[in-house]
């Protein structure tokens, strides 16, 4: 037990060395927040967060023309079962364009289990255009402007899986998220769900949510809203 003990007490003796000499976190000595020590146990400055690549700069923001998406899904399988999508192209601020189209999953991707989510059954989806019929259409809308979807990391996963099944290459090289831009410039809501966000910036809009129609108006009526707020600039810097 006498030799145990020694160890313990030869342990905790070493244990502010090795977080000095690993660089680990060691309290201040006033009780403050942790210091991050390097090598030479001296502090080192944090280095700024990297941009959110879903976040846009400001003067990515203010381009004058962007195009909101929103992807329908049959089921859990994943992007190639999309069954609709929604386009809408703002210029100036106002809305100058509308696209929808259901699409045609492919077999196996074809099992619809959302109906009960946003309407829509194999039936209605049965003669319509699969992604590779549709696609060349859908880059010609978009055509060199910035895409936003809320929640984009979803709607341009879906993007990409039709993208890689049917060996097209229509996935926009600028994709951002309202969500996200969203959370940076309109602080303070209970959540940044599409019907909340769309409540705060654009109350007077009667959202149908989980049509991709309406989710593709409303995602774009956020935009063009964040785009006219003061102070948006010093919120998502140049």
């Amino acid at each position: 037990m006498a030799r145990f003990a020694g160890w313990v007490q030869r342990v905790a003796q070493q244990k502010p060395i090795w977080r000095d000499w690993f660089g680990l976190v060691s309290a201040s000595s006033n009780g403050g927040p942790a210091g991050v020590y390097g090598w030479s146990g001296t502090r080192s400055r944090r280095r700024p967060a990297a941009r959110n690549p879903l976040v846009p700069s400001f003067a990515e923001l203010m381009s004058p023309s962007f195009v909101s998406v929103d992807f329908e899904t049959a089921n859990r399988l994943g992007g190639v079962s999309a069954c609709q999508i929604a386009l809408v192209k703002v210029v100036d601020g106002k809305i100058a364009a509308r696209q929808s189209s259901y699409l045609c999953p492919p077999a196996p991707y074809d099992r619809f289990e959302f109906t009960w989510l946003h309407g829509i059954s194999r039936k209605q989806t049965a003669n319509a255009p699969s992604w590779d019929e549709a696609s060349r259409e859908i880059a010609d809308f978009v055509g060199d402007s910035p895409v936003y979807a809320h929640n984009a990391s979803f709607d341009a996963r879906v993007w990409r899986e039709l993208d890689n099944y049917f060996d097209t290459a229509t996935l926009p090289g600028r994709f951002y998220c309202s969500y996200r831009l969203a959370q940076r410039t309109v602080p303070g809501l209970v959540n940044y769900k599409l019907p909340t966000v769309a409540h705060a910036c654009v109350p007077w809009f009667e959202l149908d949510h989980h049509k991709a129609d309406s989710d593709a108006e409303a995602c774009a009526l956020i935009v063009a809203s964040i785009q006219g707020m003061s102070g948006v600039d010093s919120l998502l810097g140049s």
